[in-house]
């Protein structure tokens, strides 16, 4: 950066102080279940004044994080509904890249993968099999969700906001729930 502001100076601070804060903290690889999990949450239009939504998503494998993505989406949604279909969407496509991954070492595919979403609606819409009211946004690409719930591939499971480990990725939290939801993915101690 050519020219930094007292702004970018302040964030960069505090990037560094989170770096000097979580030097303990890693990754740890226990193996505690048998599952493939997918966490996924947007916020929409959380990002003033632009009113684009930030989405993210989690993936766990026998109970440990291995990848996780959290962005600006790019183009506007019209809905909450809209905006976590499309991220629950996203997480099974890469849960599908890592499957492919998980067959090639273990020889067998783990299904069924159990993907949280907090969100109702969008749950709904991907059972629907009537003309769902998302039919106008969604596009063809964004149908696997649809597909992999019907062959049984993904089982969709309704979580408490409470409890939505994206959240971490998608959302300013305070710091006691930041340091739950960080405890929960890392497996360190409190």
């Amino acid at each position: 950066m050519s020219n930094p502001t007292n702004y970018d100076w302040q964030r960069a601070k505090r990037v560094l102080r989170y770096l000097k804060g979580s030097r303990d903290l890693k990754l740890v690889y226990s193996s505690l279940t048998n599952e493939v999990e997918i966490y996924t949450d947007a916020s929409y239009k959380d990002l003033k004044p632009s009113n684009k939504t930030t989405e993210g998503f989690i993936i766990k494998v026998f109970g440990d994080v291995i990848s996780w993505a959290a962005r600006k989406r790019r183009r506007r949604v019209t809905s909450t509904c809209e905006a976590e279909f499309r991220v629950l969407n996203e997480g099974i496509r890469e849960m599908k890249c890592i499957q492919s991954t998980i067959k090639s070492v273990m020889r067998d595919y783990i299904y069924p993968v159990v993907a949280f979403c907090d969100s109702e609606s969008a749950i709904k819409c991907t059972t629907v099999t009537s003309k769902p009211k998302l039919k106008h946004v969604i596009e063809e690409e964004e149908q696997l969700v649809r597909e992999c719930v019907k062959y049984g591939e993904v089982r969709i499971m309704k979580i408490d906001t409470e409890d939505q480990l994206a959240d971490i990725c998608t959302k300013p939290l305070g710091l006691a729930r930041f340091v739950k939801l960080r405890h929960e993915l890392l497996h360190d101690e409190i």
